[in-house]
């Protein structure tokens, strides 16, 4: 009996991991509001692709935003990529939500540079 009680702690975390990482689908709508609805100074080619973002239906920004997303699964948790021209987005997916690695899209003076 104790031992399967250990393995049921064991496994019950790995199973919940599992059971609750994000889908692509939740990824490109929690892009699509860090990029376009949170309030900030963006550049203006980033501005611009919101505007033409929000001009669409929410099916067309996923579609959109999707063409450019890459996701490496890992079973308990997920790696998203968001990759365009003017926008660069890494985020690790886990536990139902999304935890920022890396983005280069809300300082204008970063792509100016570049």
């Amino acid at each position: 009996m104790k031992m399967v009680f250990k393995l049921v702690l064991v496994l019950l975390p790995i199973i919940l991991a599992n059971a609750t990482n994000p889908s692509p689908k939740e990824y490109r709508r929690y892009v699509y509001r860090k990029l376009c609805l949170t309030q900030g100074l963006r550049s203006w080619d980033v501005q611009m692709t919101c505007d033409a973002l929000n001009l669409l239906p929410e099916t067309g920004r996923e579609w959109a935003l999707g063409k450019n997303v890459t996701r490496d699964n890992y079973w308990l948790f997920s790696v998203y990529t968001l990759d365009a021209p003017t926008l660069y987005d890494a985020s690790l997916g886990l536990g139902g939500g999304f935890i920022d690695i890396s983005e280069r899209f809300n300082e204008p003076s970063q792509l100016a540079e570049e």
